[in-house]
């Protein structure tokens, strides 16, 4: 009885295949792998990965929704680097076999006195069997010394407007790389 009042008095703590759990209050997510700090929706869950995951040993953390595949957004990053290009050719090599990749735009930006570099993008999740989904992406490049990092962040193309975007924004101004 008291998670049905607990729902019907705050239905945006419930997340999973009904709902991204947006709005959200915001919590800070900490990875000492990357040395850098960002918000993230306090209902959604953050992970280190200082492993790798599933083989792609440069990714370093992940944020997800709890019961859903998007939204979410992937942390890796690239030690030895020494040009923002170098960054990019990376971070490019990593999402160009993307099932349905198309480039939409890249440009320059500036995150938090960094010098970045957006990709924005479109690619397919699912299968033939479950059919498939149109998801956008942005891809943020960025060097800091001598390591790249990759922040992208994904959701389905129904859900980026009004849910997801503000929210994807709110989490990219609040990165901060520490040194």
């Amino acid at each position: 009885m008291l998670s049905t009042v607990r729902f019907l008095l705050n239905p945006e703590i419930i997340t999973g295949p009904w709902s991204v759990g947006l709005p959200s209050a915001m919590a800070i997510y900490e990875n000492p792998y990357g040395n850098f700090t960002m918000l993230y929706p306090e209902n959604w869950n953050a992970y280190n990965t200082p492993d790798g995951n599933h083989g792609d040993t440069d990714m370093i953390g992940m944020i997800i929704v709890p019961g859903r595949t998007y939204p979410r957004v992937y942390i890796a990053t690239n030690n030895g680097v020494n040009l923002l290009e170098e960054v990019v050719d990376w971070g490019e090599e990593r999402i160009h076999d993307s099932l349905g990749y198309q480039e939409i735009s890249l440009e320059s930006v500036d995150m938090n006195n960094l010098e970045g570099i957006r990709r924005n993008y479109i690619k397919q999740s699912g299968s033939e069997w479950f059919g498939y989904n149109q998801i956008i992406c942005q891809a943020y490049y960025i060097l800091d010394h001598s390591t790249g990092f990759t922040f992208t962040f994904c959701s389905e193309s129904d859900k980026w407007e009004g849910q997801v975007n503000d929210v994807f924004q709110r989490m990219i101004e609040s990165i901060r790389i520490e040194n």
